[in-house]
Formats: structure tokens, sequence, C-alpha cells
């Protein structure tokens, strides 16, 4: 009895340990966002850009997240969730 109690806090840790990693890439993921779409009006207008360019930096930005959705889910289809989000995770670093 003692052993199944030990076993379901581990669980227990181990599913706040989840939660908490993955709230925190979704805020690194909104936080990148939110300052790309704060700093990008001000970049624009000291190097005079035009509004259509603007669009397309945006643009550049949120494709290849989106583009990559669905690989990402075939590849933590094949191989072990936790692996495949710290790579991600560490990937999503590097790049930014």
């Amino acid at each position: 009895m003692e052993v199944q109690i030990e076993v379901q806090t581990f669980q227990n840790k181990m599913r706040w340990v989840a939660v908490t990693a993955v709230g925190l890439s979704l805020f690194l993921s909104a936080l990148d966002a939110t300052i790309v779409a704060l700093a990008l009006p001000l970049i624009a207008s000291h190097f005079s850009l035009s509004d259509s360019f603007v669009a397309s930096v945006t643009l550049s930005y949120a494709i290849p997240l989106t583009l990559l959705v669905l690989p990402s889910a075939a590849l933590m289809n094949r191989f072990r969730s936790l692996h495949m989000f710290l790579a991600s995770i560490i990937g999503f670093g590097l790049g930014v």
C-alpha cells in the first residue's frame, strides 16, 4: 500500500512538472510574438519601411511556425515526447 502511494505521489509531481514546462514554453512563445509585434512599428518608422514590408516580416515569422506543426506531431509520435519537447525548446531558443 505504501509503495502505491509513493508511485502516485511521484506521478502527481511529474504531472505538475510537465504542466509547468508546457506553460513556460507557451509563455516563451507568446512573449516572443509580443516583442516582435511591439518592436516592429518602431523599427519600421526608424528605417522608413512600408506597411506591406512590415506585414511580410510578421508573416515570415508566423508561417514557419504554422508549417512546422504537422511535422512536429509526426516526430512526437515517432520519438519520446520529452526528448522532442526539449529539442524543440532548444531549437526555438537558438532560433530567436
